[in-house]
């Protein structure tokens, strides 16, 4: 998460070299930065840089060496149509109190797209506490997280098939490929790296309990990570970090191994979309979601975007793509996508396009985009008709169509928050 920034060009006096790494000097600084700007002690930030921040974190520096601004990169995927599309996740974004309002953060962030686009990232994500800052490179909203919270009374007993056991390190790469199984299911899900396993097992003052569903052929069927907090009343809350399955019977025998709190839990909070399958296995819907965040993602190469991410297996079209892009230069121009058995091709901008209906050539359809509004179209977020309607895209009727049917999905969400 970012804390609020100025969204304004660089100050004209402001003079940078590229995006740096830090070093050993840096930390008091950096230190100070993130503690003005997360809250806590900065003896706690230059803890938490030197367990995994050392090789991840990108400082903008003045020309005098000082440090102007700071972000966190993470190396990770987002799943789109079963397929992984390579994703630089953006975190910890600070500038300083003194030296915010200069332009500090868009100079980063402006030099941080155009390095993931040189490192080979098909996109980047990050949630915004201000969309001003990232919609000025390219950023726009992409998808959502939700919380869901249950009463653990109205969660029915259920089925007592699988086994229930406590997970430990032998158990991680069944529980590693319980979750992609799962996470594939769905737009926008991420591909996980250390970074957000470590917080799916302890992040700031909780730490994590997880119990997995073993298979008699000692596969992980499903699996939840949980933590307790206790109220006044003496009585606790459950927090779930993360939550899978493979199929029903492992869902049934979760939402019965939740329901075995009963005893001294009231509630459960769950990290989901808008919508997930199992919410639609309880009996009574007697739960509420609440919004917590829409994330942000930019398309940072169009090309290795359109070729990375699956499409809809029935779907054989073609579509122009005229996309905007002032920041990334090679993204600016014409795209020509080919969808065909799951799958999409991006010919030569020369090449005829053509799409074939009925046994008949016709010209391809041709929509116009900013990259911008590209980010939402391509997560499924928002459709091209829709685009349309706010301005954002341009086309006739059936290319607005075609584009709704290459980039058709549910709706787009993500359980992990960095």
């Amino acid at each position: 998460m970012t804390p609020h920034q100025s969204a304004n060009a660089p100050h004209e006096n402001a003079k940078y070299s590229a995006l740096d790494t830090i070093t050993e000097a840096d930390l008091p600084a950096l230190g100070r930065m993130y503690s003005l700007a997360f809250g806590g002690p900065s003896e706690q930030s230059i803890e938490w840089i030197r367990k995994g921040g050392f090789p991840r974190l990108r400082v903008l520096r003045e020309e005098s060496a000082a440090i102007a601004a700071v972000l966190l990169r993470i190396d990770a995927g987002q799943f789109y149509h079963g397929r992984n599309v390579r994703t630089l996740g953006i975190a910890g974004v600070a500038v300083a109190p003194e030296m915010r309002g200069q332009g500090h953060a868009y100079a980063m962030m402006r030099e941080a797209m155009l390095e993931a686009h040189r490192d080979g990232y098909a996109l980047s994500g990050l949630y915004a506490s201000t969309q001003s800052l990232y919609r000025k490179v390219g950023y726009e909203q992409a998808g959502s997280r939700f919380i869901a919270k249950i009463p653990v009374t109205t969660l029915e007993p259920s089925s007592r098939d699988g086994r229930v056991i406590s997970l430990g390190e032998a158990d991680q790469a069944e529980v590693l490929a319980c979750y992609n199984r799962f996470a594939a299911r769905f737009h926008g899900m991420i591909d996980r790296s250390d970074y957000h396993w470590n917080r799916v097992k302890a992040h700031r003052d909780m730490i994590f309990e997880g119990f997995g569903i073993k298979r008699d052929d000692g596969t992980i069927a499903g699996y939840v990570y949980l933590d307790r907090k206790r109220k006044d009343t003496g009585r606790l809350d459950l927090v779930v970090q993360d939550l899978a399955f493979d199929d029903a019977p492992a869902a049934l025998r979760l939402i019965g191994l939740l329901r075995d709190f009963a005893p001294m839990a009231d509630e459960v909070a769950i990290p989901m979309g808008p919508w997930h399958p199992l919410l639609m296995m309880l009996g009574q819907q007697r739960y509420t979601l609440s919004l917590k965040d829409y994330w942000m993602i930019r398309v940072v190469d169009v090309e290795r975007a359109l070729t990375q991410r699956g499409y809809p297996h029935a779907l054989d079209a073609t579509l122009t793509l005229n996309v905007r892009d002032d920041l990334i230069k090679a993204n600016d121009r014409r795209f020509v996508l080919r969808v065909k058995d799951g799958r999409g091709e991006v010919a030569p901008t020369d090449a005829k396009a053509t799409a074939t209906a009925g046994g008949k050539s016709a010209a391809a359809a041709s929509i116009s985009i900013s990259v911008r509004a590209l980010a939402s179209l391509y997560s499924g977020l928002c459709n091209a008709t829709q685009h349309q309607l706010i301005g954002a895209c341009e086309g006739d009727a059936r290319a607005l169509n075609i584009a709704d049917a290459v980039f058709a999905s549910s709706s787009p969400w993500m359980t992990d928050f960095f």
